[in-house]
């Protein structure tokens, strides 16, 4: 039986703190990418993505980007996990998309989530995360048919990593 015991208080966020989702960035994933944090906090100060990878940013509709992280309960202790998602609307479906479709369907990403409070959030550092949901549909809106909804989900065995600041990534995002 693993002994796992609570043994600090969770101190509330005093600060106002703005919800929403600014800028997502993906990865391809990679085993031997390193998330590294050098103080006693849990955040994380250096990211080394293997095999020269960069975060690519993604271009997607205003308030429509969301990450979550939910427990994934099985059946027994070693069965929990923790289901990362990270999902958005891309702006305008064109070529570029068209031709690059099966490395979003069946590649394995990482992200990296900018909340509109400026804190940046890695999801799927630990297995990386594979599209369920590539949607491009009509309806009955005004306006649908304008761009493609994406999800992304997988299981990890740790909680999303909090990110120190913005210059942790910035020298990995890809240049356009």
């Amino acid at each position: 039986m693993l002994n796992c015991k609570i043994s600090k208080p969770i101190n509330p966020i005093c600060e106002t703190s703005v919800s929403g989702v600014l800028k997502i960035w993906a990865a391809n994933w990679n085993e031997a990418h390193t998330f590294s944090s050098s103080g006693e906090d849990c955040l994380i100060d250096t990211i080394e993505l293997a095999d020269n990878e960069k975060f690519i940013p993604i271009d997607f509709q205003d308030n429509s980007g969301y990450a979550n992280a939910n427990l994934a309960a099985g059946g027994s202790t070693d069965s929990k996990a923790i289901a990362h998602q990270v999902g958005f609307v891309i702006n305008r479906i064109n070529c570029d998309l068209l031709g690059d479709w099966k490395n979003w369907l069946l590649g394995r990403l990482i992200f990296a989530v900018m909340t509109k409070n400026k804190q940046i959030i890695i999801f799927g550092a630990d297995n990386g995360m594979q599209s369920t949901n590539f949607d491009f549909a009509t309806g009955t809106a005004e306006a649908d048919l304008q761009g493609v909804t994406v999800l992304f989900e997988g299981n990890q065995h740790e909680a999303p990593l909090l990110v120190k600041d913005q210059e942790v990534i910035k020298a990995l995002v890809a240049k356009p």
